[in-house]
């Protein structure tokens, strides 16, 4: 048995602030959820053609679970909206 993992970090070249502040932004601003779920409609649409014994693992913060009301269905349709397979 073998593990192999692939985690999506925020990397903003160029942007004028680092991922921290942005997350820190958007905590304060009440949007952590939605930055949150942004970035795991674009890891995921990396994943949208995965070999059929792969798994994809979304991991958001409870920060932004409790902070936004983000339920499962809002992940699920940020996922499904990539093409990527979630049976």
């Amino acid at each position: 048995l073998s593990v192999v993992a692939h985690e999506g970090l925020m990397r903003m070249h160029g942007a004028p602030c680092s991922p921290l502040e942005l997350l820190d932004l958007a905590r304060a601003q009440g949007r952590l959820g939605e930055l949150e779920l942004r970035a795991a409609h674009v890891v995921a649409a990396g994943y949208a053609h995965p070999a059929p014994d792969v798994h994809l693992m979304v991991n958001l913060s409870s920060k932004a679970i409790l902070q936004n009301d983000v339920r499962p269905d809002d992940i699920l349709r940020a996922l499904a909206s990539t093409g990527a397979d979630l049976s």
